[in-house]
């Protein structure tokens, strides 16, 4: 009986600092004009191009995927003009036409998501997690 007392309670503990983890959580998705995506979370950022065969011309690739641990700093610095865009809703565009981007900022699991246009914001924004690539 005291050794499934024990187990439960430590399904429990395991089970609710999983959610409160998950309840603290911050994510960025950053889809850029050319439909490249990075995942950006507190420690990792992670890049999915798009392949010649998904690409509209047929051609174009974004080039190899890659993943990166990020320091609390770059983090900082990516969240910090992310949730400036996220607010800038004159840079906001109501339909993804040629030229936006898609910036998804998800807080506690609760999602927001904003269709970019081109600003000089959204190019720092670019230029920062271009400069994480390894090639």
């Amino acid at each position: 009986m005291r050794g499934s007392i024990a187990v439960m309670l430590l399904l429990f503990a395991v089970t609710n600092s999983g959610c409160a983890s998950f309840k603290n959580s911050v994510v960025y998705t950053y889809t850029d004009m050319n439909n490249n995506t990075y995942h950006i979370s507190r420690n990792e950022v992670r890049f999915d191009p798009v392949t010649a065969s998904e690409s509209s011309s047929g051609y174009y690739s974004g080039g190899t995927p890659f993943s990166c641990i990020l320091s609390e700093k770059s983090f900082q610095k990516i969240a910090s003009l992310a949730e400036a865009l996220v607010e800038a809703s004159e840079t906001h565009n109501s339909q993804r036409v040629m030229r936006t981007a898609v910036l998804v900022a998800s807080h506690d699991g609760q999602p927001r998501r904003v269709i970019l246009n081109p600003s000089e914001e959204r190019v720092t924004l670019e230029n920062l997690l271009a400069s994480l690539r390894p090639d």
